[in-house]
């Protein structure tokens, strides 16, 4: 959990949004999925590791936080381990809004919701019973108050990334003829965990890889193939770690018993892409320019570049994609995930490589310095 220090820091941002677009307050929902920028909202702002259901909070113009939850245990837990101090209890959680909102006086004007999030049944029966309350998406701008990071939070980035170092070292040493897939996710997870991470997000791929006709599986769900491993077989692993309120994300490639000079040839061009990303890193630039980068270094070697080669992560996972039509300009304390997809000849899929990125003011760091040692 961030410190009093921090939770008054995004607050007052919130707040200070508020008055700028005349809104009477901030409405926001959330739940534990990874998903796009939005789900990170109310993540970030109530600093609460929603497990399930649809977890509703509203800011105040004063920057005030209320949560509204359905039982008294939801209510405890709100209460002591985010940066709510109040939370009323609804078992219908979008009515105790409305209800809050009517009791003070805020069920006439502008309110800021999250459109991307927000279920259409309940936008629906917002505007039935509130009907002379104009609902405005505020999802961008929560967002770029985000992108304001602080050394506290450059600081979780940092061990996020230390977590996801040692998550590797497991999947090396667990991915040995024999192993079931399940059991590889299972190590690289526990050692995630002894380090403190809250939460995970894993997918794995196996088989043999050739360049000439790769057998791989694409990245999935462990529980959704579980293959056993033979030797012989190359196998990737999106290790990806939630920390106090971030994610990082480290993808690795290893050979299974013996070696596979195909894979290893695309693994160092997949590498060659993410050094010309990464030596451009510095606050200012375009993400557009990573991939550019990306692309000409891989073409540079006969290969080709496919989607997806990454993207920018915090609060939430994916954030936003790295693309050549992405303009966004790189901030100090964001924190960018390359990972290209390098295709050679009729190959449909790769192997998996990538690493996490923090930009700093006059440069950047990779956060999985123990993973990207040559």
């Amino acid at each position: 959990m961030y410190s009093k220090e921090e939770k008054a820091r995004r607050l007052a941002a919130a707040a200070a949004l508020i008055k700028a677009e005349g809104l009477q307050a901030i409405f926001l929902q959330g739940n534990g999925t990874v998903g796009g920028n939005s789900l990170g909202n109310y993540r970030y702002f109530v600093d609460n590791r929603t497990n399930f259901f649809i977890a509703c909070a509203v800011i105040t113009p004063e920057g005030q936080l209320l949560g509204v939850v359905s039982s008294v245990m939801a209510r405890n837990h709100l209460v002591k381990d985010s940066f709510v101090d109040n939370a009323i209890i609804s078992p219908d959680r979008l009515g105790g809004v409305i209800k809050y909102l009517k009791e003070n006086g805020m069920d006439k004007g502008r309110l800021g919701v999250l459109l991307e999030v927000l279920p259409a049944s309940w936008l629906l029966r917002l505007r039935k019973e509130l009907p002379e309350l104009q609902l405005v998406d505020v999802s961008d701008a929560l967002f770029a108050i985000r992108t304001q990071r602080s050394a506290e939070e450059t600081g979780t980035l940092r061990r996020c990334g230390r977590i996801a170092d040692e998550g590797c070292k497991a999947f090396e040493k667990a991915a040995v003829p024999g192993a079931m897939e399940h059991e590889v996710v299972a190590d690289t997870i526990a050692a995630m965990q002894r380090c403190g991470c809250d939460n995970f997000f894993m997918l794995i791929a196996s088989g043999r890889f050739s360049a000439e006709g790769s057998k791989m599986t694409t990245l999935h769900n462990a529980g959704g193939i579980d293959r056993r491993l033979e030797d012989g077989d190359t196998v990737s692993m999106e290790i990806t770690p939630y920390f106090n309120g971030n994610w990082t994300q480290l993808v690795r490639t290893v050979n299974v018993g013996r070696p596979n000079p195909d894979a290893d040839e695309f693994i160092r061009v997949t590498k060659l892409g993410i050094r010309a990303a990464a030596a451009l890193i510095k606050p200012g630039v375009p993400i557009s320019e990573l991939v550019k980068a990306m692309r000409s270094a891989v073409e540079a070697e006969g290969y080709r570049l496919a989607m997806p080669c990454g993207h920018i992560c915090g609060a939430d996972l994916n954030e936003e994609r790295l693309s050549e039509d992405n303009e966004r300009r790189l901030l100090p304390g964001m924190c960018v995930i390359i990972h290209p997809t390098v295709l050679k000849g009729s190959l449909k899929s790769g192997i998996y490589w990538g690493e996490s990125y923090l930009v700093t003011e006059d440069g950047c760091e990779c956060l999985m310095p123990e993973s990207t040692k040559d």
